[in-house]
């Protein structure tokens, strides 16, 4: 999802027992994410995708995003700082 004041990533992963689970990953604003390389064509449905997240502490699917790596090996950051 594209949007202020937040993109979000959707997507899903399987678990260690190879369930499915939907997961959902916070990002930067779409002005920040334009100037690290992203673009709301970046991703398509069916990609498959390496992503890196700081998860949350209840252990639910949803995170932060730190990076992607792309099918085609192209890394995408946001860099965020330790709070």
């Amino acid at each position: 999802m594209w949007a202020n004041p937040h993109c979000w990533l959707k997507f899903e992963v399987k678990d260690a027992n190879g369930k499915v689970v939907n997961c959902v990953a916070e990002t930067t604003n779409s002005a920040d994410m334009t100037e690290k390389g992203w673009s709301k064509r970046t991703f398509k449905a069916g990609d498959q995708v390496t992503v890196t997240l700081e998860p949350v502490k209840s252990g639910q699917p949803v995170g932060r995003v730190q990076f992607v790596v792309l099918a085609n090996g192209q890394t995408l950051g946001l860099n965020y700082v330790e709070r």
